[in-house]
């Protein structure tokens, strides 16, 4: 999922070669056109189908926010711990359903959302060693209805993906 590719950019720094994908023809057009750099591939792939390198070959597989747009997240992680070495280290990032933010909750993109422990449940299949770390809510922030200034929580008011979002909690 590396969209214009500016994360992958970032780890091309510092890494001996980078492969990013993304479904995204038009993403990857832009991401090969902003980025050139010789250790950095780009490639239009579907993260669910084995990765577009020999298995076994990568030592970091990393994905921030991809695997609740994929319908099949197994599939994915499947091909992540193909990918990888042994002892190869995947880092995935996707938001927290237990804590997810509102406007996250609605987006018509996110098929399968995951919590830290239906997450920790599907990545165990394939990886021995798992750590989920994040951030989390603090439920005693919450606010009185007769602070807020709409009565109704966020939760309760009419909302389309994309509209702005009020904010009347913090984390």
């Amino acid at each position: 999922g590396t969209n214009e590719g500016a994360g992958a950019a970032l780890f091309a720094r510092h890494a001996a070669r980078v492969v990013a994908f993304d479904v995204s023809s038009e993403g990857i057009e832009a991401a090969r056109a902003r980025h050139v750099r010789p250790n950095l591939e780009f490639h239009v792939h579907d993260a669910t189908r084995p990765f577009p390198i020999p298995d076994g070959e990568a030592d970091v597989v990393f994905s921030s926010e991809v695997i609740e747009h994929l319908p099949d997240g197994d599939a994915f992680l499947r091909a992540a711990a193909r990918a990888l070495k042994p002892g190869g280290l995947l880092l995935l990032k996707t938001p927290n359903d237990d804590y997810n933010r509102y406007e996250n909750r609605l987006n018509p993109h996110h098929v399968s959302p995951y919590s830290a422990s239906r997450l920790r449940d599907k990545v165990q299949v394939h990886f021995e060693a798992v750590r989920i770390s994040g951030l989390t809510c603090d439920v005693s922030i919450d606010r009185e209805t007769e602070e807020r200034p709409d009565p109704l929580p966020p939760e309760e008011r009419p909302y389309r993906f994309g509209d702005p979002i009020v904010v009347d909690r913090s984390v």
